[in-house]
């Protein structure tokens, strides 16, 4: 039977994992998206939605998020999730509570895969006008 120390297997474990991990951010494992202005939003929303029409995107200073008013009244987020974008639309039953602070606003979702969604919005009438709006939802 072959043997091996336990320092050389050690060390062969822990490097290999250590590789494995630099390159896979060194090769671009570790880039997050962003949403480059309103038409990113929108045309992501587009193509995931196409029943529900945008009417207007307010984008999230940092890029991370931007909130989307529908054709039909309704509201909609469009967020980044790692490298990929994802959006939701915003009723009653998808929005468990929303939050302001003094230059963001967090939408709690409801459901085990849906984060608290954080858009980061300056404009302190904006940033009202978004709560108001999604606080009370029909």
């Amino acid at each position: 039977m072959l043997q091996m120390p336990l320092d050389i297997l050690l060390g062969t474990v822990v490097g290999g994992v250590g590789l494995v991990v630099f390159l896979s951010w060194a090769l671009g494992g570790g880039r997050r998206a962003r949403i480059a202005d309103a038409d990113a939003a929108r045309a992501h929303w587009r193509a995931t939605h196409p029943e529900a029409p945008v009417d207007s995107v307010t984008l999230g200073d940092d890029g991370a998020a931007a909130l989307l008013s529908l054709a039909d009244g309704g509201a909609a987020v469009v967020c980044v999730h790692g490298d990929r974008l994802v959006g939701w639309r915003l009723d009653r039953a998808s929005i468990a509570r929303v939050g302001l602070g003094p230059d963001h606003l967090t939408v709690h979702l409801r459901g085990f895969g849906r984060p608290a969604v954080t858009v980061r919005i300056a404009a302190p009438a904006a940033r009202s006008a978004w709560h108001a709006r999604l606080a009370h939802r029909p």
